[in-house]
């Protein structure tokens, strides 16, 4: 019988292996079973970590396109790459390379650290982002909620204690 060296610096993946060995066939399946979990667990580095799917609007230029993923340069200054599948990209009519859009974006976020994993960054849809200011249109929203905030007093004030300052001043 052939002697199988298992290869690892983790202690307990090394005990588990030790004990491996001395299983008989149904005992090294079931054993086997839990083997990827373990494997698994120690990846993330803690056993309790919850992953939630979200998705959230990005807008900037595409700089650079491929059959597998697009690369956005967004207005907040980073960069972010983000998976495609084809079907996606045959219904962009034209190059999108350099031209200003918004992408719906679906991905894993932690919810103890609020992280997101960058690697399952995926588009769900890109539309159409022109951002233009019309000082008219902010002219009227601001006339039509003025009358509101008359009920408020000290607009500063209202917004601290919204906010969560109300003892700081």
């Amino acid at each position: 019988m052939r002697k199988v060296q298992f290869k690892t610096k983790d202690p307990q993946l090394r005990n588990f292996f030790e004990i491996f060995r001395s299983f008989n066939l149904r005992q090294m399946r079931e054993a086997v079973s839990f083997l990827p979990r373990m494997i698994q667990e120690k990846e993330t580095e803690e056993k309790n970590v919850v992953w939630i799917k979200e998705e959230k609007n990005f807008y900037g230029t595409i700089v650079k396109t491929s059959a597998k993923f697009v690369v956005v340069n967004c207005d907040n200054g980073l960069t972010y790459k983000i998976k495609v599948s084809p079907e996606q990209l045959k219904i962009i009519k034209e190059n999108p390379d350099y031209k200003n859009c918004g992408i719906l974006v679906s991905y894993r976020q932690r919810t103890d650290t609020w992280e997101y994993d960058s690697e399952s960054f995926e588009m769900v849809e890109i539309f159409e982002h022109n951002p233009v200011y019309d000082e008219e249109y902010l002219n009227g929203l601001i006339e039509k909620s003025t009358p509101r905030w008359e009920s408020v007093g000290d607009p500063d004030k209202w917004l601290k204690e919204i906010r969560g300052y109300e003892n700081e001043e």
